[in-house]
């Protein structure tokens, strides 16, 4: 059975030092690596020394610190964003410095019951290899605050952190709770 994502997309995250005032569309343009119509119809969010923020329908966004470049594209094929960074850093400008590269690619499926979402969390993800943490997890009993393990920098090893993290995902789980 093949099941189809609802919205899917990919990004490339960099990280490094960059000069966010050139990344504008019209730069792109100006080099070849957009046409200029695109360039002309670009949505800009904020084009600042410090971040410049812009993306061009159905192409991609892209997001430039000075310390952080992310590049997204939700629309097939994906290999467009790497071509066009690969361009980018490979021809124009080789001698910036970028120290990681992460490619994250995202999915979101709609399930029609609670029954289909369920196999496929088990497909994606088995709860199996995280004992009983996934058991609870499963059978909606786990504890969705959690208490982590902090490390003393005093030379004593690990401690307990009575700091608690709670993500907005678990205020929501918490809120949505129909058997509470």
């Amino acid at each position: 059975m093949r099941i189809e994502p609802d919205l899917s997309g990919t990004a490339v995250v960099l990280l490094g030092s960059f000069n966010p005032k050139i990344f504008q569309p019209f730069w792109l343009a100006s080099h070849g690596l957009i046409p200029a119509a695109a360039a002309e119809s670009a949505d800009i969010s904020v084009v600042h020394p410090e971040i410049t923020a812009f993306s061009i329908e159905d192409q991609f966004s892209l997001s430039v610190e000075r310390g952080r470049l992310s590049m997204d594209r939700n629309v097939a094929p994906f290999i467009v964003i790497a071509d066009l960074l690969g361009r980018i850093f490979g021809d124009l400008l080789p001698h910036t410095p970028i120290t990681r590269v992460g490619i994250n690619r995202m999915v979101h499926f709609r399930a029609r019951d609670e029954e289909h979402r369920e196999r496929i969390g088990q497909l994606v993800a088995p709860r199996e290899p995280w004992g009983d943490w996934g058991r609870r997890t499963s059978s909606g009993s786990g504890d969705p605050t959690r208490r982590i393990a902090v490390p003393n920098l005093g030379g004593k090893g690990p401690q307990r952190s009575t700091k608690r993290i709670v993500s907005s995902q678990d205020r929501a789980f918490k809120q949505n709770r129909a058997f509470d």
